[in-house]
């Protein structure tokens, strides 16, 4: 009886090991598919995020070129309105020391030099 148990049990002990070996294996073989689709899936959602991130930098990028050619634009007015302005100022100031100087050859008895011609003696 002890000898038949036995073989059972060593006959059971021996199924386990083959099922345990045979489920590892399949566990192993199901892991490694599992993991190639996952690689595969993250591939491709990354690839995809990385379209999408392309996308937005080139659109932000052209936004920005032209920001800064509009800019270049408006400094290049601007330095134009600042050299007409101080061609400008130069002429006034032609004109001012002009002025005064016809009034004082002209009016010079009648006070108004003392004055200035703009008030406040000069």
């Amino acid at each position: 009886y002890e000898r038949l148990c036995w073989t059972k049990r060593v006959q059971e002990n021996a199924f386990r090991e083959q099922f345990v070996g045979f489920t590892a294996e399949r566990l192993g073989t199901v892991v490694a598919v599992k993991s190639k689709d996952c690689k595969h899936e993250v591939q491709r959602e990354l690839q995809q995020s990385v379209r999408l991130l392309d996308g937005v930098i080139e659109n932000a990028l052209g936004q920005l070129e032209d920001e800064v050619t509009q800019l270049k634009q408006d400094i290049d007015v601007s330095k134009e309105v600042e050299k007409k302005a101080n061609t400008f100022i130069f002429h006034m100031k032609a004109f001012k020391n002009e002025f005064e100087r016809f009034v004082g050859d002209y009016f010079e008895g009648e006070g108004v030099k003392e004055e200035g011609v703009f008030g406040g003696g000069g």
